[in-house]
């Protein structure tokens, strides 16, 4: 009777799902549960249990439940901090356990033995809530409160908490990164989530927004045994809960600053380079929470105000400007209403970035960027039951990013001017461009427990996601020309008209996931996701001399249009009764999203190029190349995908401690690249002059007869294998530590296999647009893929010492990366430039050490007032690791001379007072 109740159950919430999600979706879990049974001393479930949750973090006060005939309790969609739970029976012991930590889509198993007593007894036990999740297929890395506010992680990018994660590649490891990959992925592989925001850019997939650290109460990095919620990414999701408030008022002020007499030099040649100057940096920020009334409503607000104006090794210090990044943030949090939680939150980023004139690039010719991000949150939760609560959520930005000179737009109508002899330019800005991004997101999901249904116990929860992300591009030649003169004399002239171009993608998708436990030690993770992707141009009017016309190009609709499965499936088997032994299981289908930049180019609006050259009296044309030959509608194309295997054993060693060990492969098909589909060509041997080797070089036989589609090449394929051990010590008895050793080989090739590039990106955006229109860039492009790093050591470690002393650092050591060197060859076409060898071990910059260190003396000024003082030490050892060439061609006169290196060693010095 009871599982056809259940069943029953489980049909209403699925119509009740579909009815009220149509059009709603794309936001993820930012919570997590704590489950378990009540026993007695005999193994017999306890009904009748009373057990009651408390935290800081949790709106509404006590929440209560009462067991049921098989003993078992469940609070869910709690979000991350430390909880209490209290269980009481008449005739048992009354239990308290405290120090529970939730994170993050993590699921904390808490079975308690009630022992009958006499007279009435508390038992309190502290400290021992469980650091595995026992649930769960996958494996996920999450830092809270301890981690983000007692480690030197820098303060540039949130991405320098992120690439701390096991099986994370930074582009570099050092401070203020942007770019990674995981576990062999692309860098536009990654999901950012902010809240249930979307962050990422519909065009390249990088974190469009960028927030103040000071407003995280938790990020939760998860790369491996994602359940089908979770899709339109290969390689991890980034999921960033920020602070709510709370029961009692509490804020913090921070000042963080760094100074030219803190700053040390690694300048690898001071005859012929520059040494880093600090000319201003401070980084303040304000946050505030509280209640506006107790247990219903909470606010948290956060101000930070930035500005940078540093100039690295290889920039002239007399020329500088100062970046200024502004991030506000307001959240109110409300439960008013019994069973009702609504959230809702707004920020605003602003960025400027002005340019700087020198002696070769006039004031006019100097560009400089600038945006402001407004975004905004709303979630809403309605427990329905006891055993199911529905979650709607909706998100959304929309922005302009501007690279012009400090004219704006009034500046465009000035033409570009370079002068061969004096090497000056001057005029206007040689590529101005404007960008428009917008992004809306609507998200329905319900999850349903049932318990004793088909032999288990079972968590669906299923959902509706939409997703729309549009960008609309302005692009050209200032003024539509540009002109090289000799010593102010006319000599060459180009000529671009500005246009528009852009694209847009739905994303609809449907999900539906069950954890399904089967007695006391196995949990199978069944998933199935369904995503329709449609991309297109949108509409846009028609641009002339950097103006919009009354005329409207009506868009393109349906240009791309995908419908993908991504099945997903894994498990958790408890190897030893005291449920400290984990063995986990996963495998899953991923599909990157429908990224605009791959397609978009310079759009159906281009504009005609043009070249001419002064024959004494008048411009005379040499080329020309129709806007229609710029940019070819795709066809046929077929969704990028990846399958990855995991497997994990996991033990718990002793309290707050875990140790555990991960293998993973992974595979990427469906690669998109541009190809000649007109060019017809022979493959005959060629000797380069640069080194002497014959190659096999493709000539073509009809030159000038070119057109270019992307396609899907078969052979263009990625494959990454790894091992990795960690380790995790949860904060407690006064220190914490994280760290993982990772072994891995990332093989392949892709679009931008054939250059030298620091990232490892498959969209075909401007960067990489011509790689692959000549056949001649696949020679040797087949190996290493460009962000493979053999070996990886990553080391987190905090203690507080007495007197309120804390000592942390941060310790990375890898491999360094492999890089090729390039020869010419010179086929009918015209010279091309190829890769001397695959990309191999043999050539490698030095291996990468970075450490970072904190000190900290922290005062109680007056009861919750505290007082600190620190110091951070960024690259503590002062390494100057070169970590790129400014040439791979053998040929030229900067053949391997340095262009990228680490910043010297510096000390940020910070105060903060919180109260």
């Amino acid at each position: 009777m009871k599982q056809k109740r259940n069943a029953a159950r489980l049909i209403v919430f699925s119509f009740l799902i579909f009815a009220l999600t149509t059009g709603f979706s794309y936001a993820q879990r930012l919570t997590g549960t704590i489950r378990g049974t009540v026993t007695d001393e005999q193994g017999l479930p306890l009904p009748g249990v009373t057990v009651e949750l408390s935290s800081p973090v949790l709106l509404g006060g006590i929440q209560s439940q009462i067991t049921g005939e098989n003993g078992i309790y469940r609070f869910a969609n709690l979000p991350p901090g430390t909880y209490k739970i209290v269980f009481s029976l008449e005739g048992f012991q009354r239990i308290e356990r405290l120090g529970i930590e939730v994170v993050v889509k993590g699921t904390v198993t808490e079975d308690i033995i009630l022992k009958q007593a006499a007279l009435a007894e508390d038992v309190t036990v502290i400290g021992e809530a469980p650091v595995i999740d026992v649930t769960s297929s996958g494996t996920s890395t999450n830092y809270g409160k301890d981690l983000l506010e007692k480690m030197p992680l820098g303060r540039a990018s949130y991405l320098d908490v992120v690439k701390q994660a096991p099986g994370v590649i930074a582009q570099s490891a050092y401070v203020g990164t942007m770019w990674l990959a995981s576990f062999g992925s692309n860098n536009e592989s990654n999901a950012f989530q902010i809240d249930g925001l979307d962050a990422s850019s519909s065009a390249f997939g990088f974190s469009t927004l960028v927030p103040n650290q000071d407003t995280f109460s938790e990020v939760e990095v998860s790369g491996v045994g994602n359940p089908a919620e979770y899709g339109n990414f290969s390689g991890v999701v980034v999921n960033v809960v920020t602070k709510s408030g709370g029961n009692v008022f509490s804020g913090a002020l921070s000042y963080y600053g760094q100074f030219q007499a803190l700053n040390d030099d690694n300048n690898p040649d001071p005859d012929k380079y520059f040494s880093r100057q600090i000319h201003r940096f401070y980084d303040t920020a304000l946050t505030f929470g509280g209640p506006v009334l107790k247990d219903r409503l909470w606010f948290f607000g956060s101000a930070n105000l930035t500005e940078n104006d540093v100039t690295g090794w290889r920039v002239d210090p007399q020329y500088h400007a100062g970046t200024k990044v502004n991030n506000y943030m307001f959240k109110l949090s409300s439960q008013i209403v019994k069973n009702h939680k609504l959230v809702g939150a707004f920020s605003y980023r602003y960025y400027d970035q002005p340019g700087v004139p020198n002696p070769w690039a006039t004031r006019e010719y100097a560009r400089g960027y600038h945006e402001g991000i407004p975004s905004w949150n709303v979630m809403y939760t309605w427990i329905l039951s006891k055993n199911a609560f529905f979650e709607l959520k909706s998100a959304g930005y929309s922005y302009r990013r501007t690279g012009l000179s400090y004219q704006g737009e009034a500046g465009l109508s000035n033409p570009v001017h370079y002068d061969y002899l004096t090497g000056v330019s001057s005029g206007g800005v040689l590529y101005p461009y404007w960008v428009d991004y917008s992004r809306f997101q609507a998200n329905a999901s319900i999850s349903y427990f049932a318990d004793n249904f088909l032999g288990g116990d079972h968590d669906f929860k299923m959902g509706v996601q939409y997703n729309k992300g549009k960008d609309i591009w302005a692009g050209g030649y200032s003024g539509g020309k540009y002109y090289m003169d000799y010593g102010g004399e006319p000599y060459y002239l180009y000529t671009w008209p500005s246009s528009h171009y852009g694209g847009e993608n739905d994303t609809l998708g449907v999900f539906f996931d069950d954890s399904w436990r089967l007695g006391d030690r196995l949990s199978i993770n069944l998933g199935l996701r369904f995503d329709r992707q449609n991309a297109g141009i949108p509409r846009m009017p028609i641009m002339e001399n950097w103006q919009d016309t009354s005329e409207i190009y009506q868009g393109m609709k349906g240009l791309i249009v995908w419908n993908l499965l991504s099945p997903r499936i894994g498990f958790a088997y408890t190897l030893t009764s005291d449920k400290k032994t984990v063995l986990k299981g996963h495998y899953g289908r991923y599909y990157d999203n429908l990224f605009t930049g791959t397609y978009e180019g310079y759009g159906p609006l281009a504009t005609d190029w043009t070249a001419y050259y002064w024959d004494g009296s008048e411009w005379a044309m040499y080329d020309f190349v129709s806007g229609e030959r710029l940019w070819v509608a795709p066809r046929n194309l077929k969704s990028p995908f990846a399958n990855s295997f995991s497997m994990s054993l996991e033990r718990e060693l002793f309290p707050d401690f875990s140790v555990g060990i991960l293998g993973m492969y992974r595979e990427w098909r469906n690669q998109i690249s541009i190809k000649n589909i007109t060019g017809i060509y022979e493959v005959v041997p060629m000797v380069s002059p640069d080194n002497g080797q014959t190659y096999m070089v493709y000539n073509q036989l009809n030159v000038g007869g070119s057109s270019f589609e992307l396609q899907n090449y078969p052979d263009h394929r990625q494959n990454y294998k790894g091992i990795t051990l960690m380790l995790n010590k949860r904060y407690s008895n006064n220190w914490l530590l994280t760290s993982s050793l990772t072994w891995s080989r990332s093989y392949g090739k892709n679009a931008i296999s054939s250059t030298n590039n620091s990232l490892q990106m498959n969209v075909i955006n401007m960067s990489v647009y011509n790689q692959g229109k000549d056949p001649n860039d696949w020679i040797n492009a087949e190996g290493l893929m460009n962000m493979d790093r053999t070996w990886v050591f990553k080391l987190q470690f905090g203690y507080n010492l007495p007197w309120d002393i804390l000592f942390s650092l941060n310790y990375q050591a890898m491999t360094g990366r492999a890089y090729v060197e390039s020869v010419r060859v010179y086929p009918d076409q015209g010279m091309r430039t190829i890769k001397a060898a695959p990309r191999s071990n043999k050539l490698r910059f030095d291996p990468q050490h970075m450490l970072d260190l904190r000190v900290q003396k922290s005062f109680t000024v007056h009861r919750n007032i505290r007082f600190s003082v620190l110091a951070d030490v960024f690259n503590a050892l002062n390494l100057g690791t070169v970590t790129g060439f400014a040439n791979y061609g053998v040929w030229a006169l900067s053949f391997r001379e340095p262009s990228g290196m680490a910043a010297p060693r510096y000390i940020q010095v910070g105060l903060k007072l919180e109260f």
